[in-house]
């Protein structure tokens, strides 16, 4: 058997749809030719991949690859236009016309009609192979787009949850400053806990209302006598991460519109002053 009638069989071989003579002609072959045994390897991970893809199948799947392979089946040729060639081609030559008026046709041998059967029966499990992995694929790119929202969900989780333990160990912290905020008005108190390195945490201790949706508290510091902004903290802050620096002397929040503002317009809130200052 030739090289080239060894490859039209390798897709079917692949799938165990040769004969065992057939098999034994190709796995003599595969061990010499590492471009066929590439080629088998291929058409076996395609198989491989469907049978491992893992859980349920979606509904219809196997309704829907048994379509394909009807339409296939459908769409092939009569038997006799592939089992006669013209004179120069495989098999015994029968004296008699072709259906066009032509010369005569070969009848073609046992053998080539089960090549033409392999292949036809390669191409079209391949074809069902390629269709329903589209369809496993679909499946497992719906369940990768629900994980990465379960991932990205968990993930804001972590960051909450981290901000507020890394707001407990800065407090617990023996070199930080506490800057303690309170209003003269009401129970409205907060703690600013400064870091040497600058990094400090802001956490609501009293009743500090939620503001409106368009609106955000925005913490200020006194630097030489000028009013800066830090930071937005938000309509209901808990606890919020912000840097400071040094010459910072005293802090206060005031309620500002969504977006926040370069300069307080209305009254402060709670404010107040490092311990060491």
């Amino acid at each position: 058997m030739t090289h080239a009638e060894i490859e039209e069989l390798l897709g079917a071989y692949a799938l165990d749809a040769v004969d065992e003579g057939e098999a034994l002609v190709v796995e003599e072959h595969l061990a010499t030719c590492p471009r066929c045994r590439a080629e088998v390897a291929a058409h076996r991970e395609v198989a491989g991949l469907l049978g491992n893809a893992g859980g349920e199948p979606p509904a219809g799947l196997w309704d829907r690859v048994a379509g394909e392979l009807a339409l296939e089946l459908s769409e092939q040729p009569e038997a006799p236009g592939l089992l006669t060639v013209r004179l120069g081609g495989l098999g015994t030559v029968e004296d008699r016309p072709t259906a066009e008026g032509g010369g005569p046709v070969a009848s073609v041998s046992a053998a080539t009609r089960r090549r033409a059967r392999r292949v036809s029966i390669a191409s079209l499990s391949l074809g069902a192979l390629a269709a329903a992995l589209a369809l496993v694929v679909g499946l497992l790119s719906a369940k990768v787009s629900n994980l990465d929202q379960q991932v990205t969900d968990i993930r804001t989780a972590v960051t909450t949850n981290g901000v507020a333990q890394q707001a407990a160990l800065a407090v617990a912290d023996p070199q930080h400053r506490a800057v303690e905020l309170s209003s003269p008005a009401g129970p409205r108190r907060a703690l600013l806990a400064v870091l040497p390195s600058g990094q400090a945490y802001w956490i609501t201790t009293g009743a500090l209302q939620a503001l409106r949706a368009d609106q955000t508290y925005q913490l200020w510091a006194e630097v030489d006598g000028r009013i800066v902004s830090i930071g937005l903290l938000g309509r209901a802050p808990t606890d919020v991460p912000v840097l400071v620096t040094p010459n910072m002397t005293k802090f206060m929040v005031t309620a500002e519109p969504l977006g926040g503002t370069p300069r307080p317009t209305s009254p402060v809130v709670v404010s107040g002053v490092p311990s060491s200052v």
